[in-house]
């Protein structure tokens, strides 16, 4: 992706955490906000198929993942969890 990207490429992993409780406010004449409180599973051992490397996972934790990105020479400009889509992580990197 980095060979053929002009200047960004856009990812999205799947996550192994799960959303515990998630809120959306909206108070007339005020900006809308959402708040989204996640746990991990109480087990890192479920496997689905080729989900092993899920981030969450024992081996696979976020900070890793990110450590593994930057040290590709990629530069991470965001990341974020979508509260309508928390078993998915989204990164935006930068060449």
């Amino acid at each position: 992706m980095k060979i053929i990207s002009k200047r960004y490429i856009f990812i999205s992993l799947p996550d192994h955490k799960r959303t515990l409780l998630r809120l959306l406010f909206k108070i007339p004449f005020l900006k809308e906000k959402k708040i989204q409180v996640r746990i991990p599973l109480f087990s890192n051992k479920v496997f689905w198929q080729d989900h092993f490397w899920e981030i969450g996972m024992d081996d696979y934790p976020l900070k890793k993942i990110k450590k593994t990105i930057q040290e590709s020479g990629l530069n991470i400009v965001r990341d974020y969890v979508p509260i309508d889509c928390p078993w998915t992580h989204y990164f935006l990197l930068e060449k």
